[in-house]
């Protein structure tokens, strides 16, 4: 035992004793290489602490370096900081040796973090420099200063700063006898998990060119359309809400309605949700010139009260998991009178059956003048008393569904096939086209073809 450890302790000393000398070979060389060639910040909230992201430069070659300088272009006025082997801002003469790596740590500086200023975009390099070579990596970030809101909401309250977003934390309650109003092209962004509740009554008015947004808190292109980065809003018995111009993006669940709650909305795109669109038990939904795109469960669904679609248009191909739900559910409540009303609209998706036609029948209930995906075409047509002038089909040919553009082809089953006198009393599409200057009406939210 005795003979093993030192027999073990001199072989540790014989590989210490033979590391090779660092050597330096000419700073010349194209060998060095960032792991990225820009690094981009994810939008920063004041008031929120900075992220540190790492970046790595690789020697490539067989041979050492002595970079000369790792720094930033704008020095001690950068907004970054850098931690370059225990150095901010910057580091002299760095050794690297040949297929090694050197690590440097990215953080925004703590004094940008509360800014006054609504939005600012932050940039600098980041600059490795041997001899007569550089190395270069682009540094960006978006600072962003936002209205945090949580809690009851007890008295009548406003949101209408349209450069500043209103950043809802946790949850915001909007109690019983109270009101929230939402105008003037506010954005509301909401962190994980959070979620808008309403007791009262909630009023949303944009407008076609301002809307007004509820959508997730990170805004960066990889988030733009990810189901269920928010949890959603949320009547309780007795609320009203009244939405005019408005944009739903990314909820787990974009409108959840309670029994005896109201909600009349026109001009309301709902779009990437991880489960149901619209949902109500017991309650009262008018829908009107409004968009439902892709959602993991349905897009309108309903549980006893009433429902009335006109110029609806959905187009339910949800992505991110197989959807068993058809887009529009309807199930009866024997605590509730009940009724189903659907309009010159579109009811698209990728199941064979996006409306249940037996649950339709069943109850006091008039589809008209509509696109439909159904398996029970034989039913659409003989059914005067359900169905009146509806058309089935597989495939609506919008302009460009992939790329969300809904508007119709002039080949579309429901292009020009709307009734025209129930029309009248929506003279606006969502858009913010008039219908009656147009030659025929189309069923759907758009009307002008592409």
């Amino acid at each position: 035992m005795y003979i093993r450890t030192l027999t073990t302790l001199f072989l540790l000393l014989s590989l210490a004793s033979c590391e090779r000398d660092f050597s330096a070979h000419p700073s010349d060389q194209s060998s060095l290489a960032w792991s990225a060639d820009t690094i981009s910040f994810d939008t920063i909230p004041v008031g929120y602490v900075t992220p540190t992201l790492r970046i790595a430069l690789y020697n490539q070659s067989n041979e050492d370096y002595t970079i000369d300088n790792v720094s930033l272009t704008g020095a001690e006025a950068s907004p970054f900081m850098v931690n370059v082997n225990g150095a901010e801002t910057y580091a002299d003469n760095v050794r690297l040796r040949a297929s090694d790596s050197l690590i440097v740590f990215v953080a925004l500086k703590a004094n940008y973090i509360n800014t006054g200023l609504a939005t600012q975009r932050l940039t600098d390099c980041l600059s490795a420099r041997s001899g007569n070579k550089h190395w270069t990596v682009q540094l960006r970030a978006i600072l962003q200063n936002r209205h945090v809101v949580s809690g009851a909401l007890t008295t009548p309250t406003e949101w209408s700063q349209d450069s500043i977003p209103y950043l809802i934390a946790d949850s915001v309650v909007v109690e019983k006898g109270s009101s929230l109003t939402i105008s003037n092209g506010a954005k509301v962004i909401f962190a994980n998990s959070a979620k808008l509740i309403s007791r009262g009554n909630l009023t949303v008015v944009g407008s076609k060119s301002r809307p007004i947004v509820f959508c997730q808190q990170r805004s960066d292109s990889y988030y733009a359309d990810i189901p269920g980065q928010w949890d959603g809003i949320y009547l309780c018995r007795g609320a009203k809400a009244t939405i005019s111009n408005a944009d739903i993006a990314c909820p787990t669940h974009a409108l959840s309605v309670d029994s005896a709650a109201e909600l009349v909305a026109d001009g309301l795109l709902i779009r990437d949700v991880s489960k149901s669109g619209i949902s109500a038990t017991d309650a009262s939904l008018t829908l009107s010139n409004s968009i439902v795109i892709n959602c993991g469960e349905s897009a309108v669904s309903i549980h006893g009260g009433s429902l009335s679609l006109a110029h609806v248009t959905i187009s339910n191909y949800y992505a991110w998991d197989y959807r068993h739900t058809p887009s529009v559910s309807v199930r009866h409540s024997a605590d509730s009178d009940f009724n189903v009303s659907i309009v010159n609209s579109i009811v698209m998706g990728n199941l064979d059956d996006e409306v249940i036609v037996d649950s339709i029948v069943s109850g006091f209930s008039l589809i008209s003048h509509s696109l439909l995906r159904t398996s029970k075409k034989d039913v659409v047509a003989s059914d005067t008393v359900h169905f009146l002038n509806c058309q089935v089909a597989t495939d609506a040919r919008f302009a460009n569904r992939q790329n969300r553009d809904l508007h119709l082809k002039q080949s579309s089953p429901a292009y020009h096939t709307a009734d025209a006198s129930l029309a009248t009393l929506y003279p606006y599409d969502f858009e913010g086209s008039l219908r009656s200057l147009a030659d025929s009406i189309s069923m759907g939210a758009l009307q002008l073809s592409k």
